[in-house]
């Protein structure tokens, strides 16, 4: 008899690791069936993010195209084509420039495609949640950073990329919080430099002519960042003329920190929010979980010291690098 109940047990227990499995097969299929569509500014590329075609991500088919960074008719486009053929979500960057790309996110969330924004938010859109740095204390990072390399006693220049870009504008208004308590600090001029290195250069030259007292910029964007280097090196000022604060980080810029050209960049993890983002469209579509309005992601304050191999091949593999 209890052989009988031992095989009767041992057949129980392979049927239900059968059935496990078999559900197990059928649960991974449906979730791979997924076809989520990354949007993605092209600039990500030159910070050492590289975005494949295709590629799977926490059992999640992702598709990823990328845009010009201020190319709004790009981004539209390929917005427009996600929606067309109705994906089950989508994750892009917001950009404050264009209504048409505002009014396409909420028509995905009408036609019910989940929407999440990283980077940059588009807070008065329907959007199904945002996945990015607090940009706000991205600024007052960048601002402590600039007392510290000029002693809290600068006039700094601000390179934008647009002030309509919440992420930017929000940049400004905590790095400014942070100046504005420092009497001997302050902010000459804020001009926007639609990440176009040729505007970037002449920006940059006209404000060192037309404000020769100028001693410090703080790019907020990666474009401006990666060339403002160069460009003073071009104009024969050294680091101890004028002190860099930059955000984003690249080969350059990590060469211009080795340099102490720049005393430090403020970085956020491009990866850490992609993958953040599948996680609320798995939970959205898997169990009918609304995405968090906002999901902040670390930023850390790069300077020399900083493990950067690290951080470029963790980029180069598709992996996130957790940020203090």
């Amino acid at each position: 008899m209890k052989r009988y109940l031992c095989l009767v047990g041992l057949n129980c227990v392979i049927l239900f690791g059968m059935m496990y499995s078999f559900f197990s097969e059928k649960q991974a299929a449906y979730e791979l069936n997924y076809r989520f569509t990354l949007i993605y500014p092209q600039v990500w590329r030159e910070q050492n993010y590289e975005m494949p075609d295709m590629f799977e991500l926490h059992r999640a088919n992702m598709k990823c195209v990328s845009f010009g960074s201020t190319n709004d008719d790009e981004q539209i486009e390929m917005l427009q084509k996600a929606i067309l053929a109705n994906v089950d979500g989508i994750i892009t960057v917001g950009s404050g420039g264009s209504r048409e790309l505002a009014e396409l996110v909420d028509e995905a969330e009408k036609q019910g495609i989940p929407v999440i924004l990283v980077d940059s938010d588009l807070r008065d859109t329907k959007r199904s949640g945002y996945v990015g740095a607090d940009n706000y204390k991205a600024g007052e990072l960048a601002g402590q950073d600039m007392v510290k390399a000029t002693g809290g006693q600068a006039k700094i220049g601000i390179i934008v990329s647009r002030l309509d870009s919440a992420s930017q504008a929000e940049r400004v208004k905590g790095f400014e919080h942070v100046v504005e308590e420092h009497e001997k600090m302050e902010v000459l001029e804020i001009l926007e430099c639609e990440e176009d290195r040729t505007v970037i250069r002449r920006l940059i030259e006209n404000m060192l002519k037309e404000h020769p007292e100028l001693d410090a910029i703080y790019c907020t964007e990666s474009v401006s960042s990666d060339m403002a280097g160069e460009i003073l090196q071009e104009l024969r000022c050294g680091p101890e003329q004028v002190k860099v604060v930059c955000s984003g980080l690249s080969d350059h810029i990590w060469e211009y920190i080795q340099e102490g050209r720049y005393y430090s960049a403020v970085v956020q993890d491009i990866y850490e929010q992609v993958e953040q983002a599948v996680v609320c469209l798995k939970e959205h579509k898997n169990n009918g979980v609304n995405a968090p309005e906002f999901v902040y992601t670390g930023i850390t304050s790069v300077k020399k010291g900083f493990d950067y191999e690290s951080w470029r091949d963790a980029g180069q593999n598709g992996e996130a690098w957790k940020t203090e």
